[in-house]
């Protein structure tokens, strides 16, 4: 008489390798804290941080490609020079979110903390 068939082994297994995947997902990337901080980088290149509410213009080689909004906690993209002004449509970005423009090469998003120890 046989514990498991081969289906049986077939499902323990597939439920094994889900299981495994959500915990390396929540080890690698679920603990992100991201602070209250907006990098701005063009060409992968950081050339602003802000940190303060305002309404920022982004200049690209002396030219206003977009202007940013920043309320504090989200930030958004208006007035874009690229022609789908898709990075317009993404609207409102929270903590862990991005702006990306391709035309403009133009990535918008909040700063990881950078946490060396938790405490309990």
């Amino acid at each position: 008489m046989k514990l498991f068939s081969k289906k049986d082994v077939y499902v323990i297994l597939a439920l094994l390798v889900i299981a495994l995947s959500f915990l390396l997902y929540k080890f690698t990337y679920g603990n992100k804290k991201y602070s209250n901080t907006l990098e701005v980088f063009i060409n992968g290149r950081l050339i602003m941080e802000i940190d303060k509410p305002g309404t920022y213009p982004i200049y690209k080689d002396e030219k206003r490609i977009t202007t940013l909004i920043f309320n504090g906690k989200e930030a958004k993209v208006v007035d874009s020079t690229c022609s789908l002004k898709i990075c317009e449509k993404i609207g409102w970005i929270k903590p862990g979110g991005e702006i990306i423009c391709v035309p403009n090469k133009l990535v918008i998003k909040f700063k990881e903390s950078k946490i060396d120890a938790q405490t309990w």
